[in-house]
């Protein structure tokens, strides 16, 4: 089990195709992933908004990357919105940020749904989006049957927060760890992970929260959004916004649909790989939203 990269292949799923292959390397070689799983990590915290900054470091230490993002969470759906015009590292690759940022793609937005077992990966400058199919073990790590152990390892302060450090293991039914992490808990925020961190052999990776809201947010901003259009691949996605950008067209003959109305229940996509071996693919959508 791999879960450092797990982390980051779940935070970082969307941006996959935008980074260095030393980076897609790192973030693709687990088959257990925490996206689900992270829900699991803030203990009773079942809804709140923060910023947050993910922070990945290879094992000298060095970081590798870094990215501040929105966060929130309600009743276990998780959603995460990056800027990657604000991605700072040695693996990232300015050229291709601003050629996304040409097309309008650089705002990223990736909506976790173990309910519906979907990561739904919204570009808000092209108003589109992309579902696709959350593995077996990335639903497993939420099951409500999940065992969760803390175990105390001392006191320290972040961002000046008494915190208590912890380590973090989720367990299947079966005893089987799916995650394992580090967390902070601040006690003056009712015991809120304010830093989570994983380490591995590849290196280490950190996501810190700051501004940290416990109000509800509002359940409209975990379901892709209304008059959106839904495409069956990112890579079609991003031939649509080119040829756009190109022509000032509707982006040309290629497979979508638009969110207008949403039905019950989303378009089932193709089955999601185990990230590392092969990529990522969603399922062609039969249905109007």
């Amino acid at each position: 089990m791999k879960p450092f990269a797990a982390l980051r292949a779940s935070i970082l799923i969307f941006l996959l195709l935008f980074l260095g292959p030393a980076v897609q390397a790192q973030l693709l070689d687990s088959s257990v992933g925490i996206g689900a799983g992270l829900a699991r990590l803030f203990g009773n915290v079942t809804a709140f908004s923060a910023r947050g900054v993910v922070q990945v470091l290879d094992t000298n230490r060095q970081e590798i990357l870094q990215s501040p993002m929105n966060f929130g969470l309600l009743d276990g759906k998780v959603r995460m919105e990056f800027d990657m015009t604000q991605m700072r590292g040695k693996t990232v690759q300015p050229a291709m940020i601003n050629a996304l940022k040409k097309i309008g793609m650089e705002r990223v937005t990736s909506i976790i749904r173990v309910d519906q077992r979907l990561i739904y990966v919204v570009f808000t400058g092209t108003r589109s989006y992309v579902p696709m199919e959350m593995s077996k073990e990335e639903t497993e790590a939420a099951q409500k049957n999940v065992q969760v152990v803390r175990t105390p390892l001392g006191k320290e302060t972040i961002d000046k927060h008494p915190c208590t450090k912890n380590k973090v293991l989720v367990k299947n039914s079966k005893g089987a760890t799916l995650l394992e992490a580090t967390t902070w808990n601040a006690s003056d925020l009712k015991d809120f992970p304010v830093l989570i961190g994983v380490q591995a052999k590849e290196g280490t990776t950190f996501l810190r929260f700051s501004q940290i809201q416990m109000a509800r947010p509002p359940a409209a901003q975990f379901e892709p959004p209304a008059g959106f259009t839904k495409y069956t691949s990112t890579d079609l996605l991003m031939l649509a916004a080119a040829q756009k950008q190109m022509t000032g067209s509707s982006g040309g003959n290629v497979s979508k649909t638009t969110n207008s109305a949403r039905p019950a229940t989303p378009a089932k996509p193709a089955p999601r790989s185990t990230p590392g071996r092969t990529t990522r693919k969603a399922t062609p959508a039969a249905t109007r939203k």
